[in-house]
């Protein structure tokens, strides 16, 4: 076989190969790590979250936006009935009340360091879509600082039926956008699904604008439906011009890649004797680095006896932080069973 390397004739295990060119497989569309989204099948949960009808994590990675003002009202949850048994979960929004909403929108920030290769080389977005209203779905591109904009449009040709979507953003990411810096934002994917009030709507999409655009004036007012549903999965950025099937990594490496942005402690006990005026504790190391040392929150509570007073965390960086009991005075000490989340995000 004559194997052609960046065109250059060979011979491998001594069998010829006419024409197999392999110069993009290890930074273009054959290449592994290729999706700049992180868990685009909306597969981990970290959060379990099962329902919310406000701002807030659907998925890890995902985070759904709507105007803090409107009439209608709406639920976004985890959903399991994909395209495919490749891509069972979803994010799914159902409208449970018509009205109005300015705008209402299914976000993915991306830190800068991860869209390095997007930089002036074209890359295609595409996603999986199933609607119960048939129409115009806007997605849009902005820089972390909103200082250029991207939309476009993408067409659901029937309801309630599953399609992959897909373009293609020639010359890549301009300038303007940061994407050198470690831990800061480089980009924004939305999708959206309703009609935005008149300043968001632009007039030129498929290319960049300085000011806040993130629909076209065709967009499907979803909000304006009782019961009507949207759901999306499988959603990928790459380098080149062509939509290739979605990257499935192996679930350890995804979770450790949301684990940069959000994560959880497994249950924290301390057992001891305490001595009045003074905190018990240790450090807890996060099993992956963070983006930034993260806000620390309680999931779980703690059982608490003897001369226990209080649980607190302090001395947070990017690798953990330090979690100490307070005391009602000298004395036998146990609490066992409480949980923490770190959240990086943007």
């Amino acid at each position: 076989m004559t194997v052609k390397i960046n065109g250059t004739s060979g011979v491998v295990g001594g069998l010829a190969i006419d024409d197999l060119s392999v110069q993009t497989l290890n930074a273009g569309q054959l290449a592994a790590f290729r999706n700049k989204i992180i868990n685009g099948d909306m597969r981990i949960n970290k959060r379990n979250i099962s329902t919310i009808t406000t701002q807030g994590y659907v998925t890890d990675r995902w985070i759904f936006s709507e105007a803090p003002t409107g009439t209608s009202t709406i639920t976004m949850q985890q959903g399991s009935n994909g395209p495919n048994g490749q891509l069972p979960n979803t994010a799914k929004l159902t409208v449970t009340s018509a009205g109005s909403r300015d705008y209402s929108q299914l976000i993915q920030n991306i830190e800068g360091f991860n869209i390095r290769s997007l930089f002036r080389q074209t890359f295609t977005v595409s996603f999986w879509i199933r609607a119960s209203i048939a129409g115009v779905y806007c997605a849009a591109l902005n820089s972390g600082g909103n200082a250029l904009f991207y939309v476009t449009e993408c067409t659901v040709s029937s309801p309630n039926v599953w399609q992959r979507v897909s373009f293609t953003v020639n010359d890549g990411l301009p300038d303007d956008i940061n994407f050198s810096q470690y831990g800061t934002l480089g980009m924004c994917f939305r999708i959206v699904f309703t009609n935005v009030e008149p300043t968001l709507i632009t007039t030129t999409a498929n290319e960049w604008v300085s000011s806040v655009k993130i629909s076209t004036s065709n967009q499907v007012n979803m909000h304006a439906v009782n019961g009507s549903t949207c759901e999306i999965t499988g959603v990928q950025i790459e380098v080149g011009s062509n939509a290739t099937p979605f990257e499935h990594r192996p679930i350890t490496i995804e979770e450790s890649l949301c684990h940069r942005y959000y994560q959880e402690t497994g249950e924290i006990s301390f057992s001891g004797y305490a001595i009045a005026g003074w905190s018990n504790g240790y450090m807890v190391q996060f099993s992956e680095e963070m983006r930034v040392p993260p806000t620390i929150s309680v999931v779980k509570s703690g059982t608490a006896g003897g001369v226990f007073a209080n649980e607190n965390t302090d001395s947070v960086t990017t690798r953990g932080f330090r979690y100490f009991v307070g005391n009602s005075g000298s004395g036998g000490l146990d609490v066992h069973g409480s949980r923490y989340g770190m959240d990086a995000e943007f």
